[in-house]
Formats: C-alpha cells, sequence, structure tokens
C-alpha cells in the first residue's frame, strides 16, 4: 500500500485536528458515554 496520495494525506491531515482543540474533551466524553451506554443496553439485553 502506498502513503502517497490524496486520501493517506487527508486521513494524516484530519487526526491531528481531531485530537487538538477544545471540543476534543467533548467529544471524547460523549463517545465514551456512548458505547459505555451501548455496552450496558447490550448487557441489559444479554441478562433479560
Amino acid at each position: 500500500m502506498r502513503r502517497s496520495g490524496p486520501q493517506s494525506n487527508f486521513m494524516e491531515g484530519r487526526e491531528p485536528e481531531k485530537t487538538k482543540g477544545p471540543t476534543t474533551s467533548a467529544e471524547r466524553m460523549m463517545a465514551s458515554g456512548r458505547s459505555s451506554t451501548l455496552a450496558a443496553a447490550r448487557s441489559a439485553s444479554y441478562h433479560q
């Protein structure tokens, strides 16, 4: 796989933008909350 090209450039250019900024913590909290709620719902459905 070649790392050069618009696709790899796009992905690499997007990563740092996402990791820095005031919204990262909020986004991370929302993402973790979503995953935890999903896991909780899954375990609940499993235990029913």
